[in-house]
């Protein structure tokens, strides 16, 4: 394994802590109880789910088989700028196979695309990519949550689940910060 210096540690639960502004407080159990890992230290499959530049979307559709549907759990919204708290499940009723929290800076997209996002019925991905928006994902962050956290639960029963912390920039504007955590093993039954 290789260790995350202090100062990177610092820096990547700063940029968790700004991606779930609003969500989850900064000194809240939820955030104090994952550890920031490096990119090369994340375990297989959660490498295969998490250290790339595609979307969430397609690659959790690919690994489990099945497309995934967007459930809302909470939203903020404030002139350009819009957060909302998430699940991607297998299906409208399928098991949780991600928990994230999305924040869109409006400014740099499409009216259409700010429709579609507010209209919350498909996932932000499949927006983009519906629309061809020239885009460049860039993970920044990886972290490792016991199978213990406030966020592992949504999962049902599990282990240890990954997640990273990056940004989506349109053309060369950074529009979007995400926080994608991810369950390991493949789902397909109803139940997580």
């Amino acid at each position: 394994m290789s260790p995350v210096s202090t100062n990177n540690q610092t820096a990547a639960k700063s940029a968790l802590t700004r991606v779930c502004n609003g969500f989850h407080a900064g000194e809240s159990p939820w955030l104090a109880n994952c550890v920031p890992i490096a990119r090369d230290d994340v375990p297989a499959p959660f490498d295969l789910l998490l250290a790339h530049t595609r979307h969430m979307t397609t690659t959790l559709g690919s690994f489990h088989g099945r497309e995934v549907s967007l459930r809302v759990l909470r939203e903020q919204v404030d002139d350009d700028h819009y957060a909302r708290e998430i699940l991607l499940t297998l299906g409208a009723e399928g098991p949780v196979v991600e928990y994230g929290i999305a924040r869109v800076n409006f400014a740099h997209a499409s009216p259409e695309i700010r429709t579609q996002v507010l209209e919350k019925r498909t996932p932000l991905g499949d927006i983009l990519i519906a629309h061809d928006v020239l885009r460049t994902i860039r993970p920044r962050w990886f972290f490792r949550f016991p199978g213990d956290a406030e966020v592992a639960t949504h999962f049902g029963p599990t282990g240890v689940v990954y997640g990273r912390v990056g940004t989506i920039y349109f053309e060369d504007a950074p529009a979007i910060e995400l926080l994608e955590v991810v369950v390991g093993e493949r789902r397909t039954s109803r139940t997580a």
